[in-house]
């Protein structure tokens, strides 16, 4: 899956993002606030210091508004769930070296779909549901998502329009007109080898049919709906 970034997705920012995070590790977050309680000081288990495969930078705005960073990093594997993910903002804000820290921001992410990487404050039920979904049919649901995310985003559609990993397009017209015409196809083996299978999934009739994408791993291909 690939990393979008949002709000300072430069290299040399999430450098500063994961040191900040190691020198709050090593200062110790009761040493940081005497006044918190054991309960808030307590790191959750979705607190990591590097970006994760699937993950939010969460920061403290009062800080930040206050020329100062602080923040965590949440992998959204291990917290994953709404309380988990909120669990983790408010153990950024307690301890966070502003007094009167109230509010965050998400402002880098990693592993995430193009639709959710630009929000500084997301829809944490929508983003888990978006994010587990991909982490159980992967990239071919991430690319099927990102090619509509207002609409492709239930599970279910997906797999009523996917139609699989190919070489290519010209592999799965191929594939296509095998299956569902192969007596005609027996009869023309002659010839069949110069068919232009680019051409068929190019400018043919499948072409209204369906659509692909370009993955990491082949070519998806999806029902046009």
């Amino acid at each position: 899956m690939g990393a979008c970034a949002s709000h300072g997705s430069g290299f040399l920012y999430r450098l500063i993002l994961d040191a900040t995070a190691d020198l709050w590790d090593f200062i110790g977050v009761v040493n940081h606030n005497h006044n918190m309680t054991e309960t808030t000081t307590t790191k959750p288990l979705g607190i990591v210091n590097r970006a994760p495969e699937m993950g939010a930078y969460i920061a403290c705005l009062a800080s930040y508004n206050n020329g100062r960073l602080h923040g965590a990093w949440v992998d959204l594997c291990t917290a994953a769930t709404v309380e988990e993910v909120q669990e983790c903002i408010n153990w950024v804000i307690a301890t966070s070296p502003t007094p009167g820290a109230e509010e965050y921001a998400v402002h880098d992410w990693s592993g995430v779909p193009r639709s959710i990487s630009g929000n500084e404050w997301p829809d944490w039920e929508e983003v888990l549901s978006l994010l587990e979904a991909i982490e159980g049919h992967g990239e071919a649901f991430q690319l099927w998502h990102e090619n509509a995310p207002d609409y492709n985003t239930e599970p279910a559609d997906f797999l009523e329009e996917y139609y699989g990993r190919h070489e290519s397009g010209a592999d799965f017209a191929r594939e296509y007109y095998e299956e569902r015409s192969k007596d005609a196809l027996d009869e023309l083996q002659e010839v069949a080898f110069a068919i232009d299978w680019e051409s068929v999934w190019e400018r043919g009739g499948i072409s209204q049919d369906f659509w692909g994408e370009h993955g990491s791993d082949g070519f998806y291909v999806y029902r046009s709906v």
